[in-house]
């Protein structure tokens, strides 16, 4: 059994000639690619090679786990899969067995690795696929890796810079809600995307909202709920009003909440935003 590494750290040792393969690793992009894009040149034509989790992102913890399945979809290759037309009954586990076509659509694979990664394999390890693919591969498909790794580096520092964005507006959003304490009647004003998110956040900050007010030139339609009221038609104008609208629609809110004098009111458009 080898194991504490990629496969390219045992490639020399395991050999040549395989004619069965087991993919059964990382889930997340771009595991199972680059898992048989180092293994296949060491396969025999006709070889099995096995998926496991090809549905995993359905069925499992993590919705981006779904690597294993583009390897399928991508791949030219006599393909092996339980038919069903009961979508609940999905297959989670399939195969394709390796023909004189694998290798003519190969770069559909290197194509694939395009797609957003989940993580980023360590730089060491980032070498020895570059150096393999170089070495047993035509140029413009290391090239590809080459490119995908720079895409998905950029991607991946974007989203952690989103996720502490995200974590900083989640430290505003409580203290927004601290300021709550001290009074008895709360009013959402907005009942749109940004209204309706507060008043779950409210619900499950176990803080009871009194109602939603909206603007009063906005029409109370039929489809809205009697706990929407107009702005105007709030007896307790001392009431704290949490704004839950786009920043954009800010302005206009404030002169109206200016025309009933009413002061006691605080901002989430701007938190709401960056937690989205």
């Amino acid at each position: 059994m080898f194991k504490g590494g990629i496969y390219l750290d045992f490639a020399d040792e395991i050999g040549n000639g395989i004619d069965m393969v087991i993919i059964d690793t990382m889930h997340t992009m771009p595991g199972e690619l680059l898992d048989f894009l180092s293994v296949y040149p060491s396969l025999k034509k006709g070889c099995i090679v096995i998926l496991h989790d090809i549905c995993l992102n359905h069925i499992g913890t993590s919705d981006r786990a779904f690597a294993t399945k583009i390897l399928f979809d991508t791949v030219t290759a006599e393909k092996i899969i339980k038919e069903t037309d009961n979508l609940t009954d999905y297959p989670n586990i399939a195969a394709f067995k390796i023909t004189d076509d694998t290798e003519k659509h190969i770069k559909d694979i290197f194509s694939a690795l395009t797609i957003t990664w989940e993580y980023m394999p360590e730089e060491t390890d980032i070498e020895k696929y570059k150096d393999f693919f170089g070495r047993c591969y035509p140029k413009d498909m290391q090239e590809a890796f080459v490119v995908s790794v720079a895409l998905n580096k950029k991607t991946l520092e974007k989203r952690w810079e989103k996720r502490i964005e995200k974590g900083k507006a989640a430290v505003d959003l409580c203290g927004l809600l601290n300021q709550t304490d001290k009074y008895k009647k709360i009013y959402i004003y907005g009942y749109g995307k940004y209204g309706k998110l507060f008043a779950t956040i409210m619900e499950q900050a176990d803080i009871k909202v009194s109602g939603f007010v909206i603007s009063d030139n906005q029409a109370l339609g039929a489809e809205l709920p009697e706990e929407v009221i107009h702005i105007g038609d709030v007896e307790d104008k001392t009431a704290l009003f949490i704004v839950a609208v786009a920043k954009c629609n800010e302005p206009e809110i404030k002169a109206e909440l200016n025309k009933y004098n009413i002061v006691n009111a605080l901002f989430a458009g701007n938190i709401l935003s960056r937690l989205l």
